[in-house]
């Protein structure tokens, strides 16, 4: 999970530093983002891993957006 977080943190980083034009005005974003990881197993499929993955962004949004969470 660990490594799940660090590149969703460098994506978040990355995004709130660009600054981008529209119609001539120069626009900030942010992005909340649920981070997750797997390890296959044989009685599981992808939609386990987005159910944690949809929580966690349910988290971050919660805690007030622009930010990383894992799940709990």
């Amino acid at each position: 999970m660990e490594g799940a977080v660090h590149v969703a943190e460098n994506i978040r980083l990355a995004i709130e530093q660009e600054a981008l034009e529209v119609e001539g005005q120069c626009l900030h974003v942010t992005v909340s983002i649920g981070a997750s990881a797997w390890i296959p197993q044989p009685d599981q499929g992808q939609q386990e891993l987005i159910a944690v993955a949809d929580q966690s962004l349910y988290l971050a949004k919660s805690a007030g957006r622009n930010c990383t969470r894992i799940p709990v």
